[in-house]
């Protein structure tokens, strides 16, 4: 029996407080404003009119967006801290790296990043197609939990 969606307002509530909803700043807002003349309260889906609110009328809730941008941020976070790992690794090897010409160097050095970014591919797919969803926000504490990055 395949899982029962999760209801709205709850789904909403989830991704609001794990910051993947954000209101929009005046900024967005005149932009909208641009391009748009109506669009649906994200919470009630009720109608705003750009023009006369920036907030819905229905159920007061501001205008607000899905931040995707909250993936790309973890991924840029546990990128860094593997390559921070590999460059230590690389460094507490340097006496007998040292004993290498710069070719055997380069080698290694391109070798290291490879696989680095061979094991991030995966991880980092899954961690954006997955991102402003319940199983996004799994993902991405499994991913701060084990990498510890906070």
């Amino acid at each position: 029996m395949p899982a029962r969606p999760w209801p709205p307002d709850y789904l909403f509530d989830f991704l609001k407080e794990k910051d993947f909803i954000r209101p929009l700043t005046p900024a967005q807002i005149a932009e909208l404003r641009e391009s748009l003349q109506v669009v649906n309260c994200s919470n009630c889906g009720a109608p705003i009119d750009l023009a006369k609110a920036s907030d819905c009328g229905h159920c007061g809730s501001p205008l607000s967006m899905l931040d995707m941008q909250q993936a790309e941020t973890l991924v840029a976070q546990l990128r860094e801290a593997v390559e921070e790992t590999r460059q230590t690794e690389l460094a507490r090897f340097s006496a007998r790296l040292a004993q290498l010409g710069d070719e055997e160097r380069e080698v290694i050095e391109t070798i290291t990043r490879s696989i680095v970014a061979k094991m991030l591919h995966t991880p980092s797919v899954r961690l954006r197609e997955a991102a402003g969803t319940p199983q996004g926000e799994r993902l991405s504490a499994a991913v701060r939990d084990l990498f510890n990055l906070h």
